[in-house]
């Protein structure tokens, strides 16, 4: 894994929440070996604080854009960045797979992660390009830094999953209820501030 400090991008999170009502709830890493200096972060997850061990009410990850580059060993070939039509697909399915109970047994669980994956990928279908207005994804704005980006949700029983592409960065979201409303105001923090929360993690 490699140290918080070398993280190389922003993270979002909720404008009104400081770092300490701020928790990492996920993060993922990249690279040949963990003890390379190529490897850095690819992903981080955060969510409010809780005082009990709930499913979180809401989860943001946040990945960088990295480009088309090559992929390790040498020879492997390509890396690229995903679509939102992508991400947006991911984060449903993380969130209808985190609703699956425990203690169903292991064939009824697999048929339920299957059909989890199914309506992710259904959705990813009716998503790309981009949806159309009648589909089952809802085009909301997230505020990030006063500027206005497009975010597609979509909403069911079950919670809310969406996307947004922010530039340098792509985020993830997800969580249980009602999604937030028209428009969810972000902050990107710098790195080197982002990074107090993975020392923490």
């Amino acid at each position: 894994m490699p140290a918080p400090q070398v993280l190389d991008f922003p993270v979002a999170v909720p404008a009104h929440l400081t770092l300490d009502e701020l928790v990492v709830v996920g993060k993922g890493w990249g690279g040949d070996d963990a003890r390379d200096t190529s490897c850095r972060w690819e992903n981080v997850e955060v969510a409010g604080v809780t005082s009990d061990y709930r499913e979180p009410m809401w989860r943001l990850e946040t990945r960088p854009r990295r480009g088309i580059r090559p992929a390790a060993p040498s020879g492997a070939g390509l890396l690229l960045d995903p679509d939102v039509a992508t991400l947006a697909a991911d984060a449903v399915h993380l969130m209808l797979s985190s609703r699956i109970p425990t203690g169903i047994g292991g064939e009824e669980t697999q048929r339920r992660m299957q059909a989890c994956w199914e309506r992710s990928q259904a959705l990813r279908e009716v998503f790309s390009p981009l949806p159309s207005a009648t589909s089952p994804w809802q085009r909301r704005e997230l505020d990030v830094d006063g500027q206005r980006y497009a975010w597609w949700v979509h909403e069911d029983e079950l919670g809310w999953a969406g996307a947004a592409d922010l530039g340098p960065v792509f985020v993830e979201t997800r969580g249980r209820g009602a999604a937030p409303s028209s428009s969810w105001s972000l902050r990107l923090l710098p790195p080197p501030e982002a990074a107090q929360l993975l020392v923490r993690a």
